[in-house]
């Protein structure tokens, strides 16, 4: 991968971190047999779309330009504000 490409994964993790903070490493739970109702199919629903929010996420900022990240983020993957015209 160029330095560029590095640079670029960079900043698309650092977004992704920000954005998806503890997400990122969720695990679904350890569960011990209880009293009550229990769907344990639940932990798969969320993870399943929990990565495929991740995923899509990722994707989209692979594909604009590195302009557009440059003018929406800082370095640190920090969003930038909204620049106000009018």
């Amino acid at each position: 991968m160029s330095k560029d490409g590095t640079i670029k994964q960079s900043l698309i993790q650092r977004i992704l971190n920000r954005h998806y903070s503890a997400r990122l490493d969720w695990a679904k739970p350890k569960v011990m047999d209880g009293v009550g109702p229990f769907y344990p199919k639940i932990f798969d629903y969320f993870d399943a779309h929990r990565q495929a929010a991740i995923d899509a996420s990722k994707e989209t900022l692979q594909e604009l330009s590195e302009e557009w990240r440059a003018e929406k983020f800082h370095a640190d993957g920090q969003p930038k504000p909204a620049s106000k015209h009018g």
